[in-house]
């Protein structure tokens, strides 16, 4: 496993996050999407995390329930044995 640290432009640059339909915003909610994001691979799922003991936000890869505040899918897939930490 390697920890993998990207600033937000590189990220997005690199994954490509998709557009949510009807929308101009790349974020899925956390509940009225649910449907469309178990239908997503888990390599292309991020989540950005809450981590109120450093009042701060960080995306992570993968599907995560704990803190999360929102869901991104990406047009490429990150490599699931590596640690995304995306600020």
């Amino acid at each position: 496993m390697t920890f993998i640290q990207l600033d937000y432009d590189t990220w997005f640059e690199q994954f490509k996050p998709l557009t949510k339909a009807g929308t101009d915003h790349i974020a899925f909610d956390t509940h009225d999407d649910i449907d469309f994001l178990r239908k997503q691979p888990n390599s292309k799922i991020w989540t950005l995390i809450d981590c109120p003991g450093y009042n701060t936000a960080v995306i992570v890869n993968g599907y995560w329930r704990i803190n999360r505040l929102e869901y991104y899918v990406t047009e490429l897939a990150h490599d699931e044995a590596d640690e995304y930490n995306i600020e």
